[in-house]
């Protein structure tokens, strides 16, 4: 690798690369594109979180000023020596801009290419729609907007299901008689509510043996929080075996989904188990129940119509088996995606591949914990429990969406309740979440990813490296805190059950990260560890300077003398001088970029990061106040104690 090679990889100065580590993940969220619902792009997208995080951006530093100097030394003539030394901050500064500048300029290119690509080829799509089926009185939305055949078969299926003469009672408790019934023929999902379909959303493909893994948002829809054990239409049962970590719960609410094909999918085969209602010719439809998985071919007849799974008597399953042409264009966009967030990845981050073990050994655990203790979490949408604060913030969130998608902006801000009953800030969260990772529960995911990292840096404070590691790996792996709340499967189980604890406590110990300074250790200063995702300390992807070599710049060789010595001359003497200020020139620099870092580090901007976490951590559950409290009144006593009393 040549030197010029070895400047370009250097990172970007410090005050600059949190921005650009931004952008660059910005960039890649552009190449995968909105929202992010599928585990194949939402692993890419962890993936590429930890690259930019652990590494450092790369571009030209001040490896670039040692470059231009040596080149200056070998210049013929004095006179040219000291052009070359004047215009070097001129010189350094275009090479500079010109290598960075390069660089993201053949990202966004990589990036635009790819969105350019999955528009003039993007994959077949089919229109989705779903509902729950409850009925009780003529003249309601879904008689109103199905087909009259198809509802017709629905509603008898229904009444022999769930005979009247059976049914609970309007006002009795938890009855489902007593709550919400669908207000439109097609629930809302959040996967289309960037492209307002006239039924749920579009999909490229089909294939699901459990509703959970549908994704299947109206299932949380405040209006159907009923209680399964005073009403006869329950909303779900969970299968707390073992071995059935996989599949643990069972949707037992009533519920049809609609499909409609393009041509693209004519010679498709559409497999199911279960009752699919298919549409003939003048909207007959004719009703076909497979007790195993059986397929049927699309053709050109079907194209348009509509076909429709329900669950109702039966369980339901579905498979959609393309054609080759069909799956090669349902290929195409995801692996644009890759390409271009690998691109990304290359022209702007370097990183080493030992940093990425921690992050990635870390990511692995919660999810193996999440995937035992419900495997739902990870990708799927299971029922929250009647009456639990999970379906109440969902449920919040979810008219909110609504409210946003139809225009009414004050209306979703003011969050359902003109005065908040239940905690706050969940529900925004959660609106939030549906928007990024549409109709799926990976925005808290994340934040339960983010946990362990910062349980890491919370023991890096106080303990060696050595002690972080274990009692990290105890607090994510083992869990003896099961007892008193400090154990990841807790944050875990109550994550995925939808409760408001878990993300206000990592915001709180994000704060808390943020505001506590590196201590010292057995009497020495401590160097900071590195972090596993933010470089060299917890403040990575400065401009590391450390390792340019000093200048050294020889004198010139002595005239020789007949007596065998030799004098300098003057030519020689001034470029002594010269080394000597450059040198120190180079000092000041490093000396300052130091200075920089450690200013940026301790001040206003994290004090004020760290604030703003407080805050939200307090939103989302109010009753983690004392906490704040102790630390504000912690941190006054030691004001007072260190008599800087202007921090009072």
């Amino acid at each position: 690798m040549t030197e010029a090679d070895s400047a370009d990889r250097r990172a970007a100065p410090a005050q600059r690369a949190p921005w650009l580590k931004l952008a660059a993940l910005v960039l890649v969220i552009a190449a995968l594109g909105l929202p992010v619902n599928d585990l194949f792009r939402y692993a890419l997208l962890v993936i590429a979180t930890v690259v930019v995080a652990a590494g450092t951006m790369r571009g030209a530093c001040v490896g670039t000023l040692a470059l231009a100097l040596r080149d200056a030394r070998h210049s013929a003539s004095e006179d040219a020596r000291k052009r070359a030394y004047g215009s070097l901050l001129r010189t350094r500064a275009r090479l500079l801009s010109m290598t960075a500048g390069t660089r993201w300029g053949l990202a966004i290119a990589a990036i635009a290419l790819c969105i350019v690509g999955q528009i003039l080829f993007p994959a077949p799509r089919i229109e989705e729609g779903h509902n729950v089926f409850i009925v009780d009185r003529p003249g309601g939305a879904l008689e109103r907007g199905l087909p009259r055949e198809a509802f017709r078969i629905m509603a008898a299926e229904f009444d022999a299901t769930y005979p009247p003469a059976r049914r609970c009672a309007p006002q009795e408790i938890g009855c489902w008689r007593g709550q919400g019934f669908p207000a439109q023929a097609f629930a809302f999902s959040a996967d289309g509510m960037l492209e307002h379909p006239a039924s749920s959303r579009h999909v490229t493909g089909i294939n699901f043996g459990d509703p959970v893994w549908l994704r299947l948002g109206f299932i949380n829809e405040l209006a159907y929080n009923w209680n399964s054990q005073a009403s006869d239409v329950a909303r779900a049962q969970r299968d707390r075996r073992s071995l059935a970590f996989l599949h643990q719960w069972r949707l037992t609410m009533p519920w049809f989904v609609m499909y409609r094909f393009p041509a693209d999918f004519v010679g498709s085969a559409l497999c199911w188990r279960g009752e699919v209602i298919w549409e003939g010719a003048e909207e007959k439809f004719e009703p076909v129940t497979h007790a195993s998985m059986q397929c049927r071919t699309l053709t050109p007849e079907d194209i348009g119509r509509r076909i429709f799974g329900v669950a109702i008597a039966h369980e339901l399953a579905m498979r959609l088996v393309p054609t080759w042409e069909v799956r090669l264009r349902q290929l195409l966009p995801p692996a644009l995606a890759l390409v271009a967030s690998a691109g990304v990845l290359a022209l702007l981050v370097r990183v080493r591949g030992r940093r990425l073990v921690l992050p990635f050994a870390l990511i692995a655990a919660t999810l193996l914990v999440a995937l035992l203790n419900d495997a739902s979490f990870i990708g799927g949408v299971r029922p929250f429990d009647s009456g639990d604060d999970g379906l109440v913030y969902d449920g919040y969130a979810r008219i909110m969406l609504r409210q946003l998608v139809a225009g009414d902006i004050a209306g979703a801000l003011e969050g359902v309740e003109p005065v908040f009953y239940f905690t706050p800030g969940l529900r925004y969260l959660r609106a939030a979440e549906h928007v990024v990772f549409g109709e799926s529960y990976l925005g808290y995911l994340s934040l339960i990813l983010l946990l362990p990292f910062l349980v890491f840096a919370l023991f890096r404070r106080f303990v060696p490296l050595a002690w972080a590691l274990a009692l990290t790996a105890i607090f994510a792996a083992i869990p003896v805190g099961v007892g008193f709340g400090s154990s990841l499967v807790q944050y875990v189980k109550w994550a995925s059950r939808g409760f408001a604890d878990p993300a206000a406590y990592v915001l709180f110990l994000a704060a808390f990260v943020l505001l506590l300074p590196r201590t010292r250790l057995l009497g020495r200063r401590t160097r900071s560890a590195p972090s596993p995702l933010a470089g060299e300390g917890w403040g990575g992807g400065s401009c590391d300077v450390s390792h340019v070599a000093p200048l050294r710049f020889h004198s010139a060789t002595p005239n020789p003398s007949p007596q065998g010595g030799g004098e300098h001359t003057e030519f020689a003497a001034r470029e002594d001088v010269d080394a000597r200020a450059i040198s120190a020139f180079t000092r000041v620099f490093r000396r300052a970029m130091r200075g920089h870092d450690e200013a940026r580090a301790d001040g206003f901007a994290r004090a004020l990061a760290a604030g703003l976490l407080f805050a939200l951590a307090l939103a989302v559950r109010p009753n983690i106040a004392p906490a704040a409290g102790i630390l504000l009144a912690g941190g006054g006593i030691m004001a007072l104690a260190a008599r800087e009393f202007r921090r009072c």
